[in-house]
């Protein structure tokens, strides 16, 4: 947080944000990130994209919808 000085003085408390990161919340994150990791799911994400990537620039030429094939965004 970025503030004056004189605004932050008057705040009381141990955080004043959001994102203070309790310890539910943190194990939470961290198991959930276990789970990612452990189960390759980035790599399983990457396989797919590509997959269905080339699937749909295989079939945009013949839909006069579809302007550009590009994956991203």
């Amino acid at each position: 947080m970025v503030a004056r000085a004189e605004l932050l003085d008057g705040l009381r408390g141990n955080s004043v944000s959001t994102f203070g990161g309790n310890p539910v919340s943190t194990t939470a994150a961290n198991a959930t990130l276990d789970y990612v990791l452990s189960h390759d799911l980035q790599r399983n994400a990457d396989r797919l994209g590509r997959l269905i990537l080339a699937g749909r620039a295989d079939a945009a030429p013949g839909c006069a919808a579809a302007g550009d094939v590009r994956g991203k965004g």
